[in-house]
């Protein structure tokens, strides 16, 4: 099968990026209307004139021919019934790769925008959210119904082929409830109990300082057998804050317990940096954490994940390519579940501000217990039904889904065992022991 032949009299990086996001190497792109006409097989015309009838027409809205960052009139209708913009003459009644790009690009992002309680990106403020389509990897239903067109109109087009992924990955904000937290931390924790009345906790802490019972959030051994027994390629993101602070809440650098849990999940799994709340505003002590991180674990650090999605575009990201980082895996909001770039599929960022596709890979996700516990306020069984909701429409389009989890929530205590429990029940009713399709 020949590779689907392209043509725009305007070449653009920003074109070029879309169509690397849709086919990969899969395509050729060709500014020539001679060579165009000539070439046999699958085709598309990207001009504002098809360019023979014997190919398929999208009419290109000005987006990939621009290079500065403005405010885009932007309207949604329906296709398919799916959510459309960018709406324009051609044999599809809307430009794909430009209304792609303005999602996948995160473009709104770098607008004036108002921000949330954290200083994040509020997610009021999303296209996909005002337009109720958040929920929806809007993109990668784009492209299927585009393929479905190609396939049926071209006898030699071969669709993209991607596999199903689900990946868990973990954020260990605390790895321990009351033990290994310093002296401080501990005196603070067991104040707030008494001045609390919080007896319960009170006794928690007791029994565990004095090696009666296991520390509660300590639930790493139940957690790599379940790893192993579903042959998951989890990742465990790690914070490694030097200094304590309301945000962040890891043990002191120095604690030896901590120093060996991560070098006990290194052998075992991926493991990546957590940067700090600090590190939003100095790249100096992210790169502090990063070092103690790799001479912790002895392994070179290539992956992240911002400390509550704290983020802001370009600077996090240019910051995290400064610093060797590979893969970050922040695409998603901490308020709400869904597609924060309308996609659930890896894709390399592209930075607006310079117009150029960079090498740091996005890892999107779609599903965050914090999120359902603290901000949806999801009981286990509205949880489970979303969950189920995301693996059923990312397997429809051979996605990858990421869900976020955090070792308390897994743990038994009384206000996360329903929770803990919610989340076996879904690996176990969902992924099969032997094959869960772990490629993509």
């Amino acid at each position: 099968m020949k590779p689907i032949l392209i043509y725009s009299p305007s070449i653009t990086e920003r074109l070029r990026y879309i169509l690397d996001f849709f086919w990969k190497i899969d395509y050729q792109l060709a500014d020539s209307l001679e060579d165009f006409k000539n070439h046999i097989g699958a085709k598309i015309s990207y001009s504002t004139e098809k360019a023979c009838e014997d190919s398929y027409w999208i009419f290109p809205n000005k987006l990939l021919t621009e290079s500065a960052l403005q405010q885009q009139a932007i309207q949604v209708s329906h296709w398919n019934e799916l959510p459309i913009f960018f709406s324009e003459n051609g044999d599809l009644p809307f430009d794909i790769f430009a209304a792609s790009f303005y999602l996948v690009s995160r473009y709104e992002e770098y607008l004036p925008h108002e921000q949330d309680q954290y200083g994040r990106y509020a997610a009021s403020n999303a296209l996909a959210f005002r337009e109720k389509f958040l929920q929806l990897p809007l993109v990668d239903l784009w492209f299927q119904q585009l393929e479905n067109i190609l396939e049926e109109k071209f006898s030699d087009y071969a669709r993209v082929k991607t596999r199903f992924q689900y990946k868990p990955t973990f954020d260990i904000d605390m790895p321990f409830a009351f033990l290994h937290r310093g002296f401080y931390v501990q005196a603070s924790v067991f104040l707030k109990n008494i001045l609390g009345g919080k007896k319960e906790k009170l006794k928690e802490q007791i029994k565990t300082i004095q090696g009666k019972q296991s520390d509660a959030f300590d639930i790493f051994d139940f957690l790599n057998v379940q790893m192993h027994q579903y042959k998951f390629n989890p990742i465990f993101f790690f914070p490694v804050a030097k200094t304590h602070g309301k945000y962040d809440k890891n043990p002191p650098q120095s604690n030896t317990a901590f120093q060996q849990l991560i070098k006990k999940q290194s052998e075992l799994f991926d493991i990546g940096v957590h940067p700090s709340w600090q590190c939003g505003d100095s790249k100096n002590i992210l790169v502090q954490e990063k070092d103690f991180l790799e001479k912790t674990s002895g392994e070179k650090i290539t992956k992240s994940r911002q400390h509550y999605i704290r983020m802001t575009l370009p600077k996090t990201y240019q910051n995290l390519i400064e610093l060797d980082i590979e893969e970050d895996y922040s695409m998603g909001y901490g308020s709400i579940d869904g597609f924060r770039a309308s996609t659930s599929k890896p894709f390399y960022w592209f930075d607006l501000s310079t117009n150029k596709k960079t090498a740091l890979q996005i890892h999107p996700f779609c599903w965050m217990d914090a999120t359902a516990y603290h901000h949806t306020k999801d009981a286990p069984e509205k949880a489970l039904e979303k969950l189920q909701y995301y693996l059923q429409t990312i397997q429809k389009i051979d996605g990858q889904m990421i869900t976020v989890m955090h070792n308390n929530y897994l743990s038994e205590l009384p206000e996360y065992v329903q929770y803990r429990n919610m989340i076996s029940s879904f690996w176990k009713k969902c992924f099969s022991p032997t094959d869960n399709g772990n490629t993509i």
